[in-house]
């Protein structure tokens, strides 16, 4: 199983940040989690606010589960799954959905 590192998660989220500049407001909600003390899981709504590159307001609710086995006694994130909802008539993502 693939496990991704904590420098592999730290660039993912600095490519994304880089786009933005400050200051950046996110906050956590709907935070649920479980676990059966090998596998668990966490689903939550991330609220990013911040301003684009260009000065545009930037706004997203976006919607993450993520999944972590515990290996060698630590809880390793193994799976990120980050989406939003999609509108089927238009095709467009519904960015401040909850």
């Amino acid at each position: 199983m693939p496990i991704l590192d904590g420098d592999q998660f730290r660039a993912d989220w600095k490519n994304f940040l880089d786009n933005l500049k400050g200051p950046i407001s996110y906050k956590l909600g709907d935070l649920q989690s479980a676990s059966d003390g090998e596998f668990g899981y966490t689903h939550m709504i991330q609220y990013i606010r911040g301003t684009t590159l260009d000065g545009k307001p930037f706004k997203l609710n976006l919607r993450e589960t993520d999944v972590y086995r515990k290996v060698n006694g630590k809880w390793m994130i193994i799976h990120v799954h980050a989406s939003v909802p999609v509108n089927l008539d238009t095709r467009q993502g519904i960015f401040l959905a909850k």
